[in-house]
């Protein structure tokens, strides 16, 4: 379908994804009538990668708007954001996470127990904190890509809208390599192997913000429930402790919401301190304590986004980015004997 002159476009970007389309026109343009936004669809005037769409279209990061222009005096030719300024408590949480940056991106390591982006209630979380980098007062670092709130790690964040989807649609063709470390009760069948379980978002009848769970879908009922995705999740044995407890390298080969920490417990391997999925009923092959592992090892989640690899959208060149692991898995490591120096970079091409 031909764009039309008097449309100009406007990229999705990772903050926005899976929002419908009315909604997030509403969110980015002000006050506009349903019957407004109706029409100009039935009518393909406004379009979505230059096709026709249904108003309750789910945008994707990376989607281009054609947005006519006069449909809002609030359209967004030019990028800007003001932000709050950070308190000093705010400024230290984030001020010594920066790992890598370039004139394009940057990546910072993830502390445990902060969120990615912010909720109902949440007032300190990373997309608010990264405006610590900003270079100036209406621009700040876009994300590309989230991590659990209680997952440290490898985060990347783009510097300009149009390269935040760029990379977004990196990370979902899934041209980038991420190996995650984690600690795990029990250990698999398998040194190696991967996780196929589909898995299905369970309803929260509560309405809080907090809430989010997955279920694995584990038979063949999969293409009758509504909503089940496709996951698929690597994972190799660095070091076994026994039967107890094992050091796992992860590699998420789709991106789906808590995957890691679904797939590790449905095969009776949940990760330590992962109170979520690891219930104390659940017996694993370890000593049969769900994600807990004794009072030595502190009771928070032992899952690290270790490195992330990909190609530079702008240089083309292959970017590694690393990242070291928070104080309690160092702790772990030390009073299990783990020692993190003689790790490699990729455990899966290690393994034979």
């Amino acid at each position: 379908m031909k764009k039309s002159t008097e449309n100009f476009p406007i990229t999705v970007t990772f903050e926005d994804e899976d929002k419908r389309l009315d909604r997030w026109l509403k969110a980015k343009l002000g006050p506009i009538p349903q019957s407004r936004i109706e029409l100009l669809c039935r009518k393909g005037v406004l379009l979505v990668n230059s096709e026709k769409v249904k108003p309750s279209f789910r945008v994707m990061s990376g989607d281009t708007i054609e947005v006519p222009i006069g449909l809002s005096s609030r359209n967004e030719k030019t990028e800007s954001y003001k932000f709050e300024a950070l308190s000093k408590a705010e400024e230290n949480i984030i001020r010594d996470t920066l790992i890598y940056e370039d004139e394009y991106l940057l990546a910072i390591n993830k502390p445990s127990g902060i969120a990615t982006q912010g909720g109902t209630g949440q007032k300190v979380h990373i997309d608010k904190l990264v405006s610590f980098f900003s270079s100036d007062y209406h621009t700040k670092p876009k994300l590309v890509h989230r991590l659990d709130r209680e997952t440290s790690g490898v985060l990347v964040l783009a510097k300009s809208s149009k390269l935040a989807a760029e990379l977004a649609n990196c990370f979902r063709d899934r041209s980038v390599k991420k190996i995650y470390w984690a600690l795990a009760a029990g250990i698999p069948n398998d040194k190696e192997g991967s996780i196929e379980f589909p898995l299905v978002k369970i309803k929260n009848n509560l309405k809080t913000d907090d809430f989010e769970r997955v279920q694995c879908v584990t038979d063949d009922r999969v293409h009758s429930i509504d909503n089940a995705k496709k996951a698929k999740s690597n994972y190799v044995i660095i070091e076994a402790l026994g039967t107890r407890a094992c050091w796992l390298g992860l590699s998420p080969i789709t991106g789906r919401t808590h995957q890691l920490r679904a797939h590790l417990a449905q095969i009776n391997c949940p990760i330590i301190g992962d109170m979520k999925y690891g219930k104390n009923s659940q017996v694993n092959k370890g000593d049969g304590w769900g994600s807990l592992l004794g009072e030595q090892i502190e009771n928070k989640l032992h899952l690290h986004s270790r490195s992330i690899m990909f190609t530079h959208p702008i240089t083309k060149k292959q970017i590694f980015i690393e990242a070291d692991m928070p104080s309690h898995m160092i702790k772990s490591w030390k009073v299990l004997g783990l020692d993190a120096r003689y790790a490699v970079a990729d455990p899966f091409l290690q393994n034979d």
